[in-house]
């Protein structure tokens, strides 16, 4: 019983850590996609290895304050990143850049 026991939070473990890895890949997905447009809406479920990400619908309008919200997903796991970001071009400025358990940014 505990060597299963062990296995199933190992596995937990895992997909957890990968969900964070997708969530952090689709932010910076998100933010690449702004600077090449600043007018990129976001609203995109990406499927990467063995996972999802979704890039919620970014906030704000125009070059100066924008908000990031990105999620992954890898079986059961859900990992949240939220990013304020102060200026896009010509130099990208994050404000903040966080793990969140519940999105306010982003709707």
């Amino acid at each position: 019983m505990l060597g299963i026991s062990a296995d199933q939070v190992s596995l937990s473990v895992q997909q957890s850590a990968a969900s964070l890895a997708q969530a952090q890949g689709c932010a910076e997905y998100a933010l690449l996609k702004l600077r090449q447009s600043p007018s990129y809406a976001g609203g995109e479920i990406r499927t990467l290895g063995v996972g999802t990400c979704e890039v919620l619908t970014i906030g704000g309008i125009g070059n100066n304050n924008r908000s990031v919200c990105a999620e992954g997903k890898t079986g059961e796991a859900i990992r949240r990143v939220e990013i304020a970001v102060s200026q896009i071009l010509p130099h990208t400025t994050v404000y903040s850049w966080q793990e969140v358990a519940v999105f306010t940014l982003c709707e």
